[in-house]
């Protein structure tokens, strides 16, 4: 990964964060990089023109205690609003079905590299 790039430099500043928060328990980082949006599964990300040479996104992350890792992730336009504007019990569902989604795909690309 080319550090010099802002994304990834982004992802490294996250890492960097959650360490000073959590310590020893964020030993990596995983960048889910699948095309479709991890909450909904259809929706493809895309990037927002921000004007002027540059290009808008939203970066999150979580970290999946039980595997020491945080994982990044972008969301579509939709689900972002959704996850965002949304209060109490409803909330609380749309983040633990994404949670349950990035562990899933976390899952599928370690079984995928180690086959």
């Amino acid at each position: 990964m080319d550090p010099t790039n802002p994304l990834i430099a982004a992802m490294y500043e996250l890492l960097d964060r959650a360490r000073e928060m959590f310590g020893d328990k964020v030993k990596s980082f995983w960048f889910n990089d699948t095309d479709n949006c991890p909450n909904c599964l259809k929706q493809k990300i895309q990037l927002t023109d921000g004007g002027k040479d540059s290009l808008q996104l939203s970066l999150n992350s979580f970290i999946y205690h039980d595997m020491n890792v945080m994982i990044i992730y972008l969301l579509c336009g939709r689900c972002l609003v959704n996850l965002t504007t949304s209060r109490g019990k409803k909330q609380k569902e749309l983040y633990k079905s994404l949670e349950d989604h990035l562990k899933k795909a976390y899952h599928d690309y370690l079984s995928s590299i180690a086959s």
